[in-house]
């Protein structure tokens, strides 16, 4: 799998890699090294890496914005420290997401129910709304989109003019090689 993931990120334009902060945020070396190799096209696979703190909805507690927000704000610097251990850290590509509060609100997937004042499994939405906030994909679209129109096109363009040069370097050493210059001024 870890060759096909390789292939595939490779040739990628950007990848999105999700963390759940739901718990302990921690990464396993074989994620780093991953993550920290170098794409075949010369860009770091980091530099065209988005990454997404989802089920930051879990640390939601009883309706309380403030505390809800400190533990959400307390996992998501945890998993911004392990990419800074790593080198891995961008702060513009950094988002709290929560897929179940964005799957519930679109009606793809019902809310939990609670039954006797107790849930019967996690809700994300109505947790969601009961401190204000919203599930993060309209923040994490609109930097998908500018990702595409500003990083992509500083990446390709990175790529074609290390290839410009590669092929310049090429081409005279292949000259110095047959010494083209001598043999083109014989042909004179």
């Amino acid at each position: 799998h870890l060759e096909q993931a390789t292939k595939y990120t490779d040739e990628a334009d950007v990848v999105i890699m999700m963390v759940s902060i739901a718990n302990a945020v921690s990464f396993v070396d074989s994620q780093v090294n991953f993550l920290n190799q170098t794409a075949k096209n010369g860009v770091s696979i980091i530099d065209k890496t988005i990454v997404i703190a989802s089920k930051f909805d879990t640390k939601i507690l009883n309706g309380n914005k403030e505390d809800s927000e400190s533990r959400i704000n307390d996992s998501i610097e945890l998993l911004k420290n392990e990419l800074k251990k790593y080198n891995i850290y961008r702060e513009e590509n950094v988002f709290k997401v929560s897929p179940q509060g964005y799957l519930e609100k679109n009606g793809k997937i019902e809310a939990g129910v609670i039954v006797n004042g107790k849930k019967t499994y996690h809700v994300a939405l109505p947790n969601l709304e009961s401190v204000s906030m919203n599930d993060g994909f309209d923040e994490f679209r609109v930097r998908l989109d500018e990702f595409f129109k500003t990083d992509a096109l500083k990446a390709l363009n990175d790529t074609v003019i290390r290839d410009i040069k590669r092929v310049e370097i090429f081409i005279s050493e292949f000259k110095t090689k047959h010494n083209i210059d001598k043999n083109e001024a014989k042909l004179k």
